[in-house]
């Protein structure tokens, strides 16, 4: 008994570790997809079953003081850093995505129509939608 114990702990533990690196929650890496270089460290977080992601820090060459100038309310003038550009997407056990919000790019000044989804290699998926086109960028975890 002692011997199926000390086998099956370790399993349990592994499954634990997997399955907690499989949520959407945490710091994430952004990728553009027009540059492929990393942008921003973004938090992922998951309240009252609703998904929020908050921009925590501009990675080089960008200015980490950038303000959103010329952006729309309620975004104007507001510092890039703290930002938070997706705001209580809910996920669809259909589709197995989040969905049913926006998400918007202080680069590109505008929000999107987007969802969100995490792959078989553990990256989250961002899909922006204007109309019936659509990007995807892949944000990767950070690395503790």
């Amino acid at each position: 008994m002692k011997y199926l114990l000390s086998l099956t702990l370790p399993l349990i533990m592994a499954i634990s570790a997997i399955q907690a690196q499989a949520s959407e929650e945490g710091r994430w890496v952004t990728i553009s997809d027009e540059t492929n270089k990393p942008q921003s460290i973004v938090i992922v977080e998951i309240k009252d079953d609703k998904l929020y992601a908050t921009i925590d820090k501009i990675l080089p060459p960008k200015d980490p003081n950038s303000i959103c100038e010329q952006c729309p309310a309620p975004y104007t003038d507001k510092p890039v850093v703290g930002m938070k550009i997706v705001d209580g997407l809910k996920f669809s056990k259909k589709s197995k995505r989040w969905k049913g919000g926006q998400i918007f790019s202080p680069d590109k000044k505008r929000s999107y129509k987007t969802e969100i989804w995490l792959d078989e290699k553990g990256q989250l998926n961002v899909r922006g939608y204007m109309g019936f086109v659509y990007r995807t960028q892949i944000w990767v975890r950070e690395e503790p």
